[in-house]
Parts: C-alpha cells; sequence; structure tokens
C-alpha cells in the first residue's frame, strides 16, 4: 500500500469552511470516481502557531497505477480544485508518497 501526503494550510477564519469542502465534497468526490486501487483517506489536523490550521491529508492506494488514475502520469503533483486554493493560505505542490509497511489496528 502506498500513502500520499499533502499538506494546506488555512488561516482561523477559513479552518471549518475548508474541512467541510474537504469532507462534503472533495473526499466524496474522488471515492465516487471509483478509481481502481484507490484504498480511502485520513484527515490529519493541527494548529498553527500564528492561530491557523494546518490540514493533512493521508490518501491510500494499492499500488503507482492507482495514483496514476488519481493525478496523471506526474504522481507527485498536487491535485488541487479552485474552490480549496480560494480558502488555503499555503499548500504544497507536491505530495510524497510513502511505502507502508506495517498497519496496525
Amino acid at each position: 500500500m502506498i500513502a500520499r501526503v499533502w499538506n494546506g494550510r488555512t488561516n482561523a477564519a477559513q479552518a471549518d469552511a475548508y474541512r467541510t469542502l474537504l469532507t462534503e465534497t472533495i473526499m466524496p468526490g474522488i471515492a465516487a470516481r471509483g478509481i481502481e486501487g484507490y484504498l480511502g483517506y485520513e484527515l490529519w489536523e493541527r494548529d498553527a502557531p500564528d492561530g491557523g490550521t494546518v490540514f493533512t491529508t493521508v490518501l491510500r492506494f494499492s499500488d503507482e497505477a492507482a495514483i496514476e488514475g488519481f493525478v496523471g502520469k506526474d504522481r507527485t503533483r498536487a491535485n488541487l480544485p479552485d474552490a480549496a486554493l480560494k480558502l488555503l493560505t499555503e499548500w504544497d505542490t507536491q505530495a510524497v508518497h510513502y511505502s507502508v509497511t506495517r498497519a496496525f489496528e
């Protein structure tokens, strides 16, 4: 399994709107695409020292071909809809991929 990790940041006033966009629109939209090998996601959040919120998304895929089904040949490129860009103050332009060698329940 491969974990695709990406970070974005909002100011305090936009955090709720971005969280809602992620959980009600973006992530359900990814699932609805029926990408073979897409295994789900996790959403992590932490408070930034200046009062904003850092969001980390971890999307799980079975293999690199599944990631290509999500973003195309450039597997590390960030995949951000315009609605997200309007709410974020900073974001990674590339995702980082990790091989998941152990998972604990």
